[in-house]
This record gives structure tokens, sequence and C-alpha cells, in this order.
């Protein structure tokens, strides 16, 4: 029984924090969402914002997870990129007069965030940088995979 209410305690915590972000402002080279470049574990629990690990594992050591997004730190513990996977955020990802939703295609998002470098293939998919390398566009080659949008410092 105690396994049970565990189990659906972190359950319900999982849950609120997905819904934490349901929609985030891009600034190109600054931020994403609430998340700021450079911010620490302690900045982002002020703003609510639990950083927790890989659930599955998968993803090792190297990232972190705060609500809908993947946070990668820097050896003094600050945030060095943030990034989203369109799906997770039901409202979408607003930059200047534009939202990029779960449905915005590859080419819409680059032309949304031009100016962008040429496409580059890569085994699984196709990135590029826009707005002189604050941010980057990916896209998975496996069929009806959400877009990945990552803030970068320029």
């Amino acid at each position: 029984m105690r396994t049970f209410f565990v189990f659906l305690s972190l359950l319900l915590v999982v849950a609120c924090q997905r819904d934490t972000v349901q929609e985030a402002v891009l600034v190109p080279g600054e931020s994403m969402g609430p998340v700021r470049l450079g911010a620490t574990r302690a900045d982002l629990a002020a703003l609510g914002l639990s950083v927790g690990g890989d659930p599955s594992g998968q993803a090792g050591d190297q990232a972190s997870y705060a609500g809908p997004f993947t946070l990668i730190f820097d050896a003094a513990e600050h945030v060095e990129s943030v990034a989203v996977d369109l799906s997770r955020l039901s409202r979408g990802l607003h930059f200047a007069r534009t939202t990029l939703v779960q449905s915005t295609t590859y080419e819409e998002a680059i032309a949304a965030l031009a100016p962008c470098d040429p496409p580059r293939p890569y085994v699984g998919g196709t990135s590029t940088t826009c707005q002189g390398g604050g941010v980057h566009v990916e896209r998975s080659s496996v069929q009806h995979a959400p877009l990945r949008i990552r803030v970068l410092k320029k």
C-alpha cells in the first residue's frame, strides 16, 4: 500500500510539473520560457521549477529537466542551453509575432526564426542554427517526431 502512495505522489508531481509551463517566449541567446541561460538550480527553484534527472535514465547525467524543458548545465552548474520539444508546450513557443506549435514544420520554423544557416543533415535528422547562433532547430528523421528548439549563448 505504501508503494502505491509513493507511486501516486510521484505521478502527481510529474503531472503538475508538466502543466506548469504551457507556453513560452523564446529570446535567442538568452532564454526560453522562465529559464534564462546562466541560471543556477537555486534560480530555477525560486521560479517554482524543480530540476530533476532523466526518469528513464537514458540521458545519464548529461541532461536535467525542469517542467517541459531539457537543460544542460556547464561545469559551474549554470544553464548552458535550454531546449523543448514543441509537443510539450500546449500553447506553443512564441517568438516575435510568431507562435511555433506542435504542427509547425521544420521549414516554417526556420522561416520564422530567420536568418538561419543552411540546414545540415546528420544521422537521425536535420538541424540548423538561427539568429546568429542563439537558436538551434532540430528535426528528427523519425516520422511525426516533434521539432526540438534549443537556445544557446551567441
